[in-house]
């Protein structure tokens, strides 16, 4: 499995309530309607950061978790989207996000270091 979280700041001028909302509304089903990434992405989770006392968790809005079968398919998925097989999610983004404080790590090996067991 390959793993690739993409950590994302709202666009200059937008509340964080109306970035939260735009990217679980709006964003999200255009990514889960694309053919391109209904066949290779395994999993795709939003997680939206609240501030607390003001202060933004970590710098960043929210981060999202994309799952993968193996290294192949997620760069099919980079092709396609940076190939213009997914141009309306890329014009998307620049309605919500600040673009050039996103940040992006692949994760191509996990290592379990707690498990929950259960009795059978």
């Amino acid at each position: 499995m390959i793993r690739t979280l993409s950590f994302y700041k709202r666009k200059p001028g937008i509340s964080h309530d109306e970035f939260s909302r735009h990217w679980r509304e709006v964003h999200g089903p255009l990514c889960q309607a694309n053919p391109v990434i209904r066949r290779y992405v395994r999993s795709y989770v939003q997680h939206h950061l609240t501030p607390v006392d003001g202060v933004e968790a970590l710098g960043f809005d929210g981060f999202s978790e994309s799952i993968y079968a193996c290294a192949e398919d997620r760069d099919a998925v980079y092709a396609a989207v940076y190939g213009g097989e997914c141009a309306e999610i890329l014009a998307d983004e620049e309605h919500f996000l600040d673009k050039g404080a996103t940040r992006v790590m692949m994760l191509d090996v996990q290592r379990p270091m707690i498990t929950l067991e259960t009795e059978a």
